[in-house]
């Protein structure tokens, strides 16, 4: 009965001490990418102010090519959404534009419905910097105490980062590519 005792009491430590470090992780995440495309604001922000015009260039969609995904609202601006339901990959979710500055800013408000239920805030800023455009993609969000649990074993921005900064070679192929746009990648494209 003492060895049953000693292992009940261990497995109640042990799952005291991981309710505590899972409490203790930031509530807060982020994660931001940055390019400078040759091309002017006024070129670029109707690209995220559209969800059609950004499946063009949205990593996510090449994940799942039979992904579903339905439009609805506006074509652009306040209101203008998306879903999409996807493989595991990619999920199940929706994002809908909640707030507009053109040329400078679009920003969407994202739910995650699968694999995990989550919501963030995505935003795409589109800033002058010389003949160019610092065009930038960031999600943020508060994580609860399952997002926190999972980021224990998953970094979101290693998962995350690299799609965005996929998607916004694809965002400079289109806008610095005259006629369709080109099948490979660039080879000299500065991600920030």
């Amino acid at each position: 009965m003492k060895i049953f005792q000693r292992v009940l009491i261990g497995v109640v430590a042990v799952v005291a001490i991981l309710v505590i470090v899972i409490v203790m992780q930031p509530s807060d995440f982020r994660v931001a990418r940055s390019i400078d495309i040759s091309a002017p604001a006024e070129e670029l922000y109707p690209l995220a102010n559209n969800p059609k015009e950004f499946q063009r260039w949205n990593p996510f969609a090449t994940i799942d090519p039979k992904c579903q995904v339905e439009f609805s609202g506006p074509d652009t601006g306040v209101g203008a959404a998306y879903y999409w339901n996807g493989n595991d990959e990619v999920g199940e979710g929706r994002m809908t534009i909640k707030e507009v500055k053109e040329p400078a800013l679009v920003k969407y408000d994202m739910e995650f419905i699968r694999p995990f239920a989550g919501k963030s805030i995505t935003d795409f800023t589109f800033e002058p910097a010389g003949e160019k455009t610092k065009v930038s993609w960031v999600m943020s969000g508060k994580n609860g105490f399952m997002g926190k649990a999972i980021g224990l074993i998953m970094d979101c921005d290693a998962m995350v980062g690299p799609e965005f900064e996929k998607g916004l070679v694809k965002l400079k192929e289109i806008a610095e590519t005259p006629g369709p746009a080109p099948t490979e990648t660039p080879t000299e494209v500065t991600i920030n």
